[in-house]
């Protein structure tokens, strides 16, 4: 079996290729090129950008090693 990590990286990994092609198309890659992919961010951005990573990693641990009692609660915990 692979580890949750492994999965979470693969899955990634995917994601990344598909928002790239997505962030080059058009009008934004041209400016991305010119001024840099992480122009204009500040400190929240980057505390937003790691709580989504923590709160995957998070859901990622819960699916692999919760049972589904638990992942109803949490599930249910989530929509409150």
């Amino acid at each position: 079996p692979r580890s949750v990590w492994l999965q979470s990286v693969e899955l990634g990994f995917f994601g990344l290729l598909f928002s790239l092609a997505l962030a080059a198309a058009g009008d934004n890659g041209r400016r991305i090129w010119r001024d840099g992919f992480f122009h204009g961010y500040d400190r929240l951005t980057w505390i937003i950008i790691g709580m989504q990573a923590i709160g995957g990693m998070l859901v990622a641990l819960v699916v692999r090693y919760a049972d589904s009692i638990l992942k109803a609660f949490s599930t249910a915990a989530s929509i409150v």
